[in-house]
């Protein structure tokens, strides 16, 4: 049952990204029903451990030591369980919230209920719910195994699969450069038919890439250029702010280097290689990223790629994404509990390339756009918990929070976090992070 498990949300995690990166109803439909049935998959094999344990407790006399494995293995199994139950009283509330705007708006505007909309605002919120809860109960697995074999690799084994899971999708769709229909306007859009969603997605496979550690040579290798892909890949998507996002954590990777070697200047003089390498990496990254640039400017000469670097481009994308932000906060003051999954779609009267606009471009408006003033202070209590957690943890710089940073900086000038295969990568990397490496 558990290798069953594993495969089912492995596969998830490589191919989600190819189904229009989880943006439209159906896509996100699927992703629920699929994912409903790893978790029931779960309820079973919750079950059938439960029978199993009582049917060897009946049969086997306890001595001490069995009785000391359970009271660690039931430690673990109480702090993993609260985690688990917080997710479900998370998901409880956020749908409460949710369904609360609709009956809201009919009662005080006479707006009628749109039951497919609320259905489908539902499906989008569970998606992420229930991928919340089935990460939480990987960790748990895998932190039993841990306790119960005295050792920490599963817990790290299963951080390095999914990184790896989302590096394999990253190099599947990588080699969709070499095809012409997934560009648009000298553009590579991919899967997602988005060229910034596009980019994001390879800017974090990229810095997961980065942290995976290798052994062998060919390894090493395989690393180095599926790092050029990914960096191929992001530059190709012409995203402007992406290319600020990855300077932004190059700079920091650098600086960590830099640090590290000013407090454990002993230790690295003896490992001395290891610290080679990890430069050498970074510079085979940098070298590749000014190669394509030029590739993009000179060999392709695309008068419209390079127009969107001119000042005057750059400044009129600038004031567009302020227009949405000033008729959002007139709609915002007329609907302070939100109007609900498309609701925005609605009510905004601004239209880009002669279609109304259906998301504003910035996801703390969009929250509110959506479900309201309640939604996002429910949002924002339970980040300041998470960075508190973290605090705790001694998780805050990890490289996970560093991923998450980044999207969120990207997700207040973009649509990032509609595509549910974002999210999905950040709830993973913050549910990883709730949990106390020993």
């Amino acid at each position: 049952m558990d290798n069953l498990i594993s495969v089912l949300f492995y596969t998830f995690i490589v191919i989600s990204p190819f189904f229009s990166g989880l943006y439209f109803e159906k896509d996100f439909t699927y992703a629920f029903l699929y994912l409903s049935l790893i978790l029931f998959l779960y309820i079973i094999k919750f079950i059938v451990d439960k029978i199993k344990n009582k049917i060897k407790i009946k049969k086997e006399n306890k001595n001490k030591n069995e009785k000391q494995k359970v009271t660690v293995k039931q430690k673990v199994k109480t702090y993993d369980n609260k985690i688990i139950k917080r997710l479900i009283i998370l998901g409880l509330l956020i749908l409460l919230i949710s369904n609360s705007t609709y009956f809201i708006n009919n009662y005080y505007y006479g707006e009628e209920i749109d039951y497919q909309l609320l259905l489908n605002g539902n499906i989008q919120l569970l998606e992420m719910i229930l991928f919340s809860i089935i990460c939480a109960i990987r960790f748990k697995h895998e932190r039993i195994k841990d306790k119960e074999n005295k050792k920490e690799n599963n817990q790290k084994d299963e951080i390095v699969r999914f990184d790896l899971a989302v590096v394999i999708s990253s190099i599947c769709m990588g080699l969709l450069l070499f095809s012409k229909n997934f560009y648009r306007e000298g553009r590579f859009e991919a899967t997602f038919y988005y060229a910034n969603a596009t980019a994001m997605f390879f800017l974090i496979s990229f810095i997961m890439l980065v942290h995976i550690k290798t052994k062998t040579k060919l390894q090493k290798v395989i690393k180095v250029l599926v790092m050029i892909l990914d960096l191929s890949a992001l530059i190709l998507t012409n995203s402007r702010f992406t290319y600020i996002l990855l300077v932004l954590y190059l700079g920091l990777y650098v600086l960590k280097l830099i640090i590290d070697k000013i407090k454990n200047k002993k230790l690295l003089e003896k490992e001395n290689n290891k610290s080679n390498k990890k430069i050498y990496i970074l510079i085979i990254s940098l070298i590749s990223l000014l190669l394509v640039s030029l590739l993009v400017i000179f060999v392709m000469n695309n008068d419209k790629l390079i127009n969107r670097f001119k000042i005057d481009t750059i400044e009129r994308d600038i004031k567009l994404r302020y227009s949405y932000l000033v008729e959002a906060n007139d709609i915002i003051k007329d609907y302070p509990f939100g109007l609900g999954y498309e609701g925005y779609l609605k009510h905004n009267v601004i239209k880009e390339n002669k279609y109304k606009l259906r998301l504003v471009h910035n996801v703390p408006y969009q929250i509110v756009l959506n479900y309201g003033f309640i939604m996002l202070a429910l949002s924002l209590i339970y980040f300041a918990r998470y960075i508190y957690i973290c605090a705790r943890n001694k998780k805050l710089l990890s490289y996970e929070n560093v991923i998450i940073l980044l999207v969120l900086l990207h997700s207040l000038i973009d649509i990032d976090m509609s595509f549910l295969v974002i999210p999905n990568i950040l709830i993973m990397l913050a549910v990883r992070n709730l949990y106390p490496e020993k």
